[in-house]
């Protein structure tokens, strides 16, 4: 009668559920839609604009071309002829 009861309740024994001991990572969040603009048939077309590079004023153009001829070692006449050709671009 023992091997009965103990032999049967034996095969009957459920361990408890463990919980596992890694977790699995977050999932990364959806990437972002962009949706273009779609052109309208009466819409005027766009003017492209080219893009100008603005000048300094005279002298402060004069003043680096004097100081680009004097890094580079020229003499004063040669400064001065550099500096006007400089200058005028």
């Amino acid at each position: 009668m023992v091997l009965m009861l103990g032999g049967g309740a034996s095969a009957q024994i459920v361990a408890p559920a463990i919980p596992p001991l890694v977790q699995a990572p977050p999932s990364p969040p959806p990437p972002a839609i962009y949706v273009p603009q779609i052109p309208q048939l009466d819409d005027p077309p766009a003017t492209p604009r080219a893009a100008l590079r603005r000048r300094g004023s005279f002298s402060d153009r004069v003043v680096n071309c004097l100081e680009q001829g004097a890094a580079a070692g020229l003499s004063a006449n040669r400064r001065a002829a550099y500096s006007r050709m400089c200058v005028n671009q």
